[in-house]
């Protein structure tokens, strides 16, 4: 699995038609060559992660990181295995790539291993259980901070009930402000948004196999059998219908603006199909001359 931090976890940056680079990405940050060197917070944030996260806190949950990531994100012989160590707090605890971690405070690991810690805030403090070999230790760790965007971390909350997760990602609303603006532009900021969002969701819920991404081309299909254009608005009741075809169990609606200044923001609705409810909105807001960690 990939790490917690940076969530979204794979989110690649996003090309924009009109030639700027937005990037989002959990495990690596670059800065564009004009601007100045970002400055490293305490909490091992960047400031302009922290900024951003500040704009956007309405739509992102705060919580605490091991420091470390795991290759699968469910149990393997009843304890999370530690697949790198990236963090400074798990470092410094002497945790290595290949270590098991089987309790926390004494109590046994349950559940989806990236949701171990959902519960602490940053800056607290556990002690884990940890085996390598044939022998045990414990290491006392102060947690990090980490950030989950709304809509993934509500995912989340279904697949720890048990329940599976079959999701299609579609967008239907793309609006530059832009005298410049065209059809094909809108196309290839589609499809760009569309690697933004597969890799991060692929990265925040690898190895679950109770979650499912549904393939773009099989959505792209029934678009054109609905003879609905890709880039344009579709209705609660149409979108609905397009989930229940795919055997989608929810749908994320995407929607896109693109302003002057090169600025742009995302709106994410996460529905059920079976019945339409809205179970998270969420609005995000990004500066394309930064770059996020």
């Amino acid at each position: 699995m990939k790490t917690r931090r940076g969530w979204a976890a794979a989110a690649a940056g996003l090309l924009l038609a009109f030639g700027c680079t937005a990037r989002y990405a959990r495990e690596e940050a670059s800065v564009p060559a004009v601007a100045p060197a970002p400055s490293a917070s305490t909490d091992g944030y960047t400031e302009e992660t922290n900024r951003w996260i500040a704009e956007n806190r309405r739509s992102i949950t705060i919580r605490g990181w091991l420091g470390f990531s795991t290759g699968s994100t469910e149990l393997v012989d009843s304890g999370c295995r530690v697949k790198a160590v990236t963090g400074e707090n798990a470092r410094t605890a002497g945790i290595q790539p290949g270590d098991l971690l089987v309790a926390v405070d004494g109590a046994p690991v349950s559940g989806i291993c990236r949701t171990v810690f959902d519960d602490r805030a940053p800056g607290s403090q556990a002690t884990l259980t940890m085996r390598r070999g044939g022998g045990e230790y414990r290491a006392r760790i102060t947690l990090q901070k980490t950030h989950d965007i709304n809509d993934v971390y509500a995912l989340e909350k279904i697949l720890l009930q048990g329940d599976v997760v079959r999701l299609a990602v579609v967008i239907d609303r793309i609006k530059q402000y832009s005298a410049n603006e065209t059809e094909e532009g809108r196309a290839s900021i589609r499809q760009q948004v569309l690697t933004q969002l597969e890799q991060e969701l692929l990265g925040s819920f690898e190895g679950v196999a109770s979650f499912t991404l549904l393939d773009r081309s099989a959505l792209e299909k029934i678009l054109a059998e609905y003879k609905l254009q890709l880039t344009g608005l579709i209705s609660d009741e149409t979108r609905l219908r397009i989930g229940k075809t795919l055997g989608a169990t929810h749908l994320l609606q995407v929607g896109v603006e693109v302003y002057p200044g090169r600025n742009w923001s995302q709106t994410r609705r996460l529905l059920e199909v079976e019945g339409g409810r809205v179970l998270e909105s969420v609005l995000l807001k990004y500066d394309s001359a930064r770059a996020f960690k």
